[in-house]
């Protein structure tokens, strides 16, 4: 029998006897009889850091045997270490240690959990500074074990370090440059450094000119009237004894055709001389224009019909009513109440949104989206049905420095742009036509600019719709030079026109229809029929002339030499000239064929300015333009010598 802490183990000999081993828990075996053995036993493992000291660090882990006989073999993690008891290099993590008697193959496993801590990490905000030695930045820091310490170098500025459980630390006082950051925890554990950069905003936020804005205008319904507060709505009474006139007064926006209405209660009988006015000024001090007069009125709601207060929308203006009251009668009173002025809003610049302009401030940033401020309106055209006005709309942003940008001005426009009517016809010009043409004008038009104020121009265009010329204003040029003459060559012209507004319409290249079209050369041919490309001199032979291209499409022929039989000179268009020889009018051999042309159909209204007679010669040789001339040998007897 074995015995083994509080427990016996029999174990048969190979004679079948009994053999008994006492084990002793001091860590060897007595033995009794002979090959008695322990069972194998580990100690509790070890570790030299247990947590580790770095995330990602490594520990060495020990393991002890407390019983057994040998010689024995150990496994870290299933992989065999052989006689090894001592383990290096062992990370973060469960693990565990296998020990096997390689007397009697018995075992014994211990496991150990080794931990660390996290990763030690941390984060630099903060990337500006409004002026030198004003920069902070701040440094978070995770992970690793406190306490930290931060230092910060490289920069112009060479803050002190800072240390302490974190996890954040605050760098101040600092001036524009790079600074590296250096992060260590309590257990001096590695972490990379990071470089963090301090930029000085030195300058406002700017941005691009904002494209200008084009709408048209906010209709309002008909009769669509607003009741507008006036600063001393009453009621007032007056009498022979009282003040002789009391004034509402109304401040509005771009408002006309207004109307007002007011109460009056007479105690009394008024005669012909007592008189309320209803007076209108611009300022308030000076009241020129007498809206009504009402003499010897009676009690009832004064409501005039819808009157012009003549306030232009053009502008903005303050509008001050004035009830003037005038009194002979004695003990009558007049109780005016319930003054109201009702004003049709024609429009308010606040009703026109557009997008801001894209402010940028590459260091601190902006620290409120832009804000703008509108100009006064300047109206083009104020009547009912064709409204048009401009104003400017200027944007500004602030940075986080407190710099406020330079005001960018937004060009709105309001109405409608203006239209063309039908473009001019195209004109085609003979090849030998004066370079310089005129440019015939398409008719315009705009429901608020009178046409003589409208802006019309044009530019010319190739035929592959690139420009040839810039803008050029009609109101000064109204030709256009081609030269050299472009032969066979066709021009666009394009249009655009701006009313008072600033609306422009515009046809170019791709869309208008109005061409300058340049005839080619013209080019004469000789068509020779096969039976002629081959002749004697002297015998008959016909030809054709056929024109290519050019002029006007009406030629003559005023001339050839050598003369033929037919009579000069010939007119011809699409069909072929035809000119003969015959015994009566021969060519002679090799002869060349000289032709004399001219376009006689100029003037027509197709083509303009057909060129001048003559127009040309043109040459055809003979062997070389598709017909040959032969020299005829003489015919007669033949003599023989003696």
């Amino acid at each position: 029998m074995e015995t083994s802490g509080n427990r016996q183990v029999k174990k048969r000999g190979k004679t079948g006897g009994t053999r008994v081993l006492a084990c002793l828990l001091v860590g060897f075996c007595l033995v009794i009889s002979n090959n008695a053995f322990c069972q194998v036993s580990l100690n509790d493992l070890t570790a030299d850091q247990n947590p580790l000291n770095c995330n990602g660090g490594t520990t060495t882990i020990t393991a002890t045997v407390v019983s057994g006989t040998g010689p024995y073999e150990f496994f870290l993690d299933g992989a065999s270490q052989g006689t090894n008891t001592t383990y290096t290099n062992v990370g973060a993590g469960n693990h565990s240690v296998r020990v096997v008697d390689a007397s009697d193959g018995t075992t014994d496993t211990k496991s150990i959990t080794i931990t660390q801590p996290s990763a030690i990490s941390f984060s630099v905000t903060g990337s500006y500074a409004c002026t030198e030695g004003s920069g902070t930045f701040d440094v978070a820091v995770s992970g690793g074990t406190p306490n930290y310490t931060v230092s910060v170098s490289g920069g112009p500025t060479t803050p002190p370090n800072q240390s302490g459980a974190g996890p954040n630390f605050t760098f101040s006082n600092l001036n524009g440059g790079t600074y590296t950051i250096t992060v260590t925890d309590a257990n001096n554990c590695p972490v990379p450094t990071k470089q963090h950069i301090i930029s000085v905003d030195a300058s406002a936020p700017t941005s691009p000119l904002p494209d200008d804005v084009e709408t048209d205008y906010l209709t309002f319904t008909t009769g669509n009237q607003t009741n507008v507060t006036v600063s001393t709505p009453g009621p007032f009474n007056y009498s022979i004894h009282g003040g002789n006139n009391n004034t509402g007064i109304l401040d509005f926006y771009n408002y006309t055709n207004a109307n007002y209405s007011f109460d009056i209660v007479c105690t009394g009988t008024p005669s012909a001389t007592d008189i309320i006015r209803i007076l209108e000024s611009q300022d308030g001090i000076s009241f020129p224009t007498t809206l009504a007069t009402l003499t010897g009125a009676v009690s009832g709601t004064v409501a005039p019909d819808l009157i012009d207060l003549n306030v232009n929308p053009m502008s903005n203006r303050l509008v001050v009513i004035r009830i003037e009251v005038e009194i002979t009668t004695p003990g009558l009173v007049y109780d005016i109440s319930n003054f109201l002025i009702r004003a049709d809003q024609r429009v308010n610049t606040g009703s026109y949104t557009t997008s801001a302009p894209l402010f940028s401030d590459d260091v601190s940033g902006l620290v409120a989206p832009p804000t703008s401020t509108d100009d006064e309106v300047h109206w083009i055209c104020s009547a009912a049905g064709s409204e048009e006005l401009t104003f400017t709309r200027n944007w500004s942003a602030t940075d986080r420095c407190g710099r406020k940008s330079a005001s960018i001005p937004q060009n709105i426009r309001v109405g409608t742009p203006p239209t063309f009517g039908p473009l001019p016809a195209s004109v085609t010009y003979d090849f030998c036509h004066n370079s310089v043409v005129p440019i015939v004008p398409p008719t315009v038009s705009d429901n608020c600019t009178v046409p003589a104020n409208l802006v019309l121009e044009w530019r010319v265009f190739d035929s592959d719709e690139n420009p040839v010329s810039e803008w050029i204003s009609y109101s000064t040029v109204t030709t256009y030079d081609f030269s050299p003459a472009p032969e066979g060559q066709e021009f666009l012209i394009g249009w655009r026109v701006t009313d008072e507004a600033g609306f422009t319409t515009e046809i170019g290249a791709g869309v208008t229809t109005q061409r300058i079209i340049f005839k080619p050369v013209i080019t004469l041919s000789l068509i020779v029929p096969s039976s002629y490309q081959d002749v004697c001199e002297g015998n008959a032979a016909t030809f054709n002339i056929h024109a290519v291209g050019g002029g006007t499409g009406g030629y003559q022929i005023t001339a050839i030499t050598p003369a033929p039989a037919t009579a000069l000179p010939l007119n011809f268009s699409a069909t072929d000239a035809t000119f003969s020889y015959d015994a009566a009018n021969p060519i002679a051999a090799g002869s060349s064929i000289v032709v004399t042309y001219q376009d006689v159909d100029y003037g027509t209204p197709t083509v303009v300015g057909g060129c001048s007679s003559p127009t040309g010669t043109v040459t055809f040789q003979s062997g070389v333009d598709g017909y040959t001339i032969h020299q005829k040998i003489p015919t007669g007897t033949i003599t023989r010598d003696p």
